[in-house]
């Protein structure tokens, strides 16, 4: 899960009372969006951002207000696990920065969000295209030891994690983890060790998979309200991996916990509590509670395909159109 980047704040001069007014209602908006979005409000967040999405459009310097303005929103609904509307989102933010002939390294913050998105659809040389490119921009404008270049190598790594190519995924974690670690940001170095810990239980290194999922949570566990959903991620592959080593006694406590978090931030019919819901119903199963089991896969069953159907519709752009 990305974060979004800053404001674009423009130099330039609005020559009449309404330019003003609409820039200043554009902040205003933005900057509520930002507090829903910091309170893991997601869907007050969207409202907020689709608003200032059309306040955006009338400005002077258009498209690069509207280009940070759908960097946020593509953030928003990747954080609600809404993909297709979050990939709309960035190509719709790198083309404004295309048609603003804009250098600007924040449009790799779409790439890199691009490369999530498509890693979860399992689109995977799109992922991969648009994460080396994210990392090629970063590393041109920043140097190759700055935290954001951290995140941009964590996000490439999660690619080939997924792809199973998991030497090249170790490497880069590492190499992420060191800079995220230097730089000292705690919740970037958490997503990281989390990541980090699914790909050691992928490995067969189950032991140093709980290490580094433990490390993660207790990180998380002293961030704001918008790091929730990170914990619960976290909490559920603990779960999974005390599963794997034949835990499963120890394994009921983190994804119970995993399941509130989720309802009570998104909402007992959100659809990342799908995955949430699969652990648990694996844990029932193996603790001898299989009625119960049944009932939670069934439940899992129905936020899956019905997150398969929303992943399928809500895009007006094809990635095809831009070309880092």
């Amino acid at each position: 899960m990305l974060m979004c980047g800053t404001l674009l704040w423009s130099g330039g001069l609005w020559s009449g009372a309404l330019w003003a007014g609409d820039y200043e209602q554009w902040v205003e908006t933005l900057q509520a969006a930002d507090r829903a979005h910091g309170a893991a409000r997601f869907q007050e967040a969207a409202d907020a951002l689709v608003r200032a999405v059309g306040i955006a459009g009338g400005l002077d310097h258009a498209d690069a207000h509207l280009a940070g303005t759908l960097l946020r929103l593509g953030s928003v609904y990747a954080d609600m696990g809404q993909m297709r509307d979050a990939e709309n989102a960035y190509l719709r933010a790198l083309a404004a920065w295309e048609r603003a002939d804009s250098s600007d390294p924040e449009r790799s913050a779409a790439l890199m969000g691009l490369a999530t998105v498509y890693t979860q659809l399992q689109e995977f040389g799109k992922a991969e295209r648009f994460g080396r490119a994210a990392i090629e921009i970063r590393e041109k404008a920043w140097g190759p030891g700055h935290p954001d270049v951290g995140a941009a190598y964590q996000n490439m790594a999660a690619v080939y994690q997924s792809e199973r190519r998991y030497p090249e995924a170790l490497e880069i974690y590492r190499r992420a983890l060191e800079i995220m670690s230097t730089a000292g940001r705690p919740e970037d170095v958490a997503t990281v060790r989390s990541n980090l810990g699914l790909l050691l239980a992928g490995m067969g290194r189950p032991e140093e998979a709980v290490a580094e999922t433990r490390q993660a949570i207790d990180i998380l566990e002293t961030s704001g309200p918008r790091q929730q959903p990170r914990l619960a991620v976290g909490l559920t592959n603990l779960s999974a991996m005390y599963g794997l080593m034949g835990r499963w006694a120890e394994a009921e406590a983190p994804v119970e916990r995993a399941r509130e978090i989720v309802a009570r931030v998104l909402g007992p019919g959100d659809l990342s509590l799908g995955p949430v819901l699969r652990t648990y119903a694996d844990v029932l199963r193996h603790t001898g509670r299989k009625r119960e089991a049944r009932q939670m896969e069934r439940q899992a069953e129905a936020l899956r395909q019905e997150a398969a159907a929303q992943n399928l519709t809500g895009y007006t752009l094809d990635a095809k159109a831009y070309h880092p």
